[in-house]
This record gives structure tokens, C-alpha cells and sequence, in this order.
């Protein structure tokens, strides 16, 4: 996902998804890994549904 998408790719979180690292992360892989939003929310989710169908951040869309 790094490559393919590096703008989803930043919010992976860095310290909930253990040693799993941007480059480990296929865009439409249906594993579920931690996400953090810039907003500071914190979910897990797909990164098909991150990559591929354009689920974002639940809290930002609130706002």
C-alpha cells in the first residue's frame, strides 16, 4: 500500500499494528489492522475498505 496508495498508507497506525510496517500492507487485503486518522480517532479496519472503497474516518465526516 505504500506505493499503491501512500495516501491512505500514513494512517496506519504505528504503535497498535506491532512491527507491520506501510510496505507489509496489500490495498485490498480483507486483514483487519489499526488506523489512525489525523483527527486523532483510532479504528480498525480493512485495507480494502481504506484502499479501495474510500471508508474514512467516521469522526471527520461528522464534523
Amino acid at each position: 500500500m505504500a506505493t499503491t496508495r501512500p495516501d491512505v498508507a500514513t494512517g496506519l497506525h504505528k504503535t497498535k499494528n506491532g512491527s507491520l510496517k506501510p510496505t507489509d500492507v496489500i490495498a485490498g487485503t480483507g486483514k483487519r489492522v489499526w488506523w489512525e486518522c489525523e483527527c486523532g480517532y483510532e479504528r480498525q479496519a480493512t485495507g480494502d475498505s481504506r484502499a479501495n472503497k474510500g471508508r474514512g474516518c467516521r469522526e471527520c465526516k461528522r464534523t
